[in-house]
């Protein structure tokens, strides 16, 4: 059965009988989105979260989702299943509603907001298994939510600004891929062309349609920031959550300093353009240890950091103040600054750390070094720049 057929069958199921052609249509093109830049393994496990885990399908139309005093354009609502999985109760299955806003413009059938959340569900868990958690230093349960999101004992949790800043990298990644698919109706197409046109974006022909999505400058290239700036066309702006994309490029930063240094930028390209999709390995390991935790495991990134950076600063004690900026309008230049030396820090030691075990040799350590330095001044650059916009 084709991808498309799949999500047919999927969307008919009864669950999803209060969606009408039309938002079916808008939900199905957003879950093909998604799909192209996946490889093979993770659409599975997409599709089998929607169909098995995914209990309601909600479209806001013009309102919103009001909780906890927020107003939500879109949402995705995780349930932990009371009832468990095996007889000893250490595994229990995850449901989750998703919720989203239509944006008629400028994306055609592909309004920004069921993109988005539909990009949440592909990193979803379809359960929670006790056995798998990790104990915190505080001795709270640790639990992998998915993305990179981390639950603390069922209180709180953390990492939810990389993910959502991640989650509308991908967005773009999909809205390309999609616009270099084939088989739309010719007016949607002209549709979105026009869109990619006047914005900067890339169109490609080619089959398989994930080829040549991914930018060769990931690291230093900030169209999502672009696309959420006010200037641009009325309603163009919708495509990227402003609040989310000002950190940007201190997040594609943080990526670059996940990177394997034994591997490069260009590997993580060749396997994208490869069916491999971002969570792709090269003998055995992650080419990008960020992106990997992203789509597998959200305690990889952790323990990873942690390794090499736990008497500076941790990933929970990262995150938390990360997350702490999520709902600020502007820019925190003080926590921006210690996060470039924190990272910059964390990519140098774990490359020495590589050299010292004969992993890497001294030439791919300065290359490594120099390319991330590279990174580094695009992203003070930037915001440099930021700061003259707005004196």
């Amino acid at each position: 059965m084709g991808l498309e057929a799949q999500i047919d069958e999927i969307l008919s199921l009864e669950k999803f009988a209060n969606l009408d052609s039309r938002q079916k249509t808008v939900v199905k093109e957003s879950v093909f989105a998604n799909c192209l830049i996946l490889s093979i393994e993770n659409q599975k496990k997409y599709l089998d979260t929607i169909r098995n885990c995914v209990t309601e399908i909600e479209d806001l139309g013009d309102g919103y989702y009001n909780a906890n005093g927020l107003c939500y354009y879109g949402i995705v609502i995780t349930d932990v299943g009371r009832v468990p999985l095996d007889a000893d109760g250490m595994i229990f299955p995850l449901n989750y509603k998703v919720k989203y806003r239509e944006f008629p413009e400028p994306l055609g059938r592909l309004p920004r907001s069921v993109l988005h959340e539909f990009g949440h569900v592909v990193v979803k868990k379809s359960n929670i298994n006790l056995l798998e958690c990790k104990s915190g230093k505080d001795g709270k349960l640790l639990i992998d939510l998915g993305g990179l999101v981390i639950n603390k004992s069922f209180s709180s949790d953390f990492g939810h600004t990389l993910s959502e800043i991640i989650n509308e990298f991908t967005n773009l990644s999909a809205f390309k891929a999609y616009l270099a698919y084939q088989d739309v109706d010719q007016k949607s197409l002209e549709k979105m062309q026009e869109f990619a046109k006047n914005n900067g974006l890339s169109i490609v022909n080619t089959t398989p349609a994930y080829l040549m999505v991914l930018p060769q400058d990931l690291f230093s290239s900030y169209t999502e920031t672009y696309l959420a700036n006010d200037v641009l066309p009325e309603g163009t702006k919708e495509m990227f959550n402003p609040l989310y994309v000002k950190y940007t490029p201190l997040v594609k930063l943080i990526i670059n300093a996940f990177q394997n240094p034994c591997c490069t930028y260009g590997d993580l390209v060749n396997a994208f353009q490869n069916g491999e999709g971002l969570a792709a390995m090269k003998n055995g390991e992650p080419i990008n240890d960020l992106l990997f935790g992203y789509y597998e495991s959200s305690f990889h990134p952790l323990e990873i950091f942690d390794e090499v950076m736990k008497e500076v600063i941790d990933w929970e004690q990262f995150c938390v103040l990360f997350d702490k900026e999520l709902y600020s309008s502007s820019v925190n230049y003080d926590f921006l600054d210690k996060s470039i030396e924190y990272f910059t820090e964390f990519y140098k030691k774990r490359n020495e750390k590589f050299f010292k075990s004969s992993k890497i040799t001294q030439q791919e350590l300065e290359r490594n070094m120099d390319g991330f330095y590279k990174t580094v001044e695009s992203c003070r650059q930037f915001y440099l720049q930021e700061r003259e916009n707005h004196k």
